[in-house]
C-alpha cells in the first residue's frame, strides 16, 4: 500500500505475526534496526496501541511482543518500499515473522 500525502514521501504498512518462539526478543529488535538505520525511510512498529521507533531496540523490546503476535511494521520515507523489502527478506530468511 502507499500514500502519497506529500510528494515523493511514500508509506508502506504490513501487517506480520511473529513466528519466533521467544516473540520479539534481542536478536530479532537488534537486526529490524540494523535495517532501519541503513534507510532514509522511519520504520515504526506497532502492537496494537503500542508505537516503537524501528532504531530503537529498547522501544521495540518495551512492545513486549510474544510469540504468535501480530506486529504492524510501517516504513515512511522516499525509500520506504526498499527498506520493507529488505525487512520482509530478512524475516523470511531467519524464520522470525510471517506476513499476515
Amino acid at each position: 500500500m502507499r500514500n502519497k500525502k506529500l510528494p515523493g514521501v511514500i508509506q508502506v504498512r504490513r501487517l506480520f505475526r511473529v513466528s519466533d518462539p521467544n516473540g520479539l526478543h534481542a536478536r530479532v529488535a537488534a537486526l529490524i534496526a540494523e535495517v532501519a538505520t541503513q534507510f532514509e525511510a522511519e520504520l515504526i512498529v506497532q502492537r496494537g496501541q503500542a508505537v516503537a521507533n524501528g532504531r530503537s531496540l529498547l522501544g521495540m523490546l518495551a512492545l513486549c511482543v510474544g510469540p504468535g503476535e501480530l506486529l504492524t511494521v510501517i516504513a515512511r520515507g522516499i525509500d520506504a518500499d526498499k527498506a520493507m523489502r529488505v525487512l520482509e527478506s530478512l524475516f523470511q530468511q531467519h524464520a522470525l515473522m510471517i506476513s499476515a
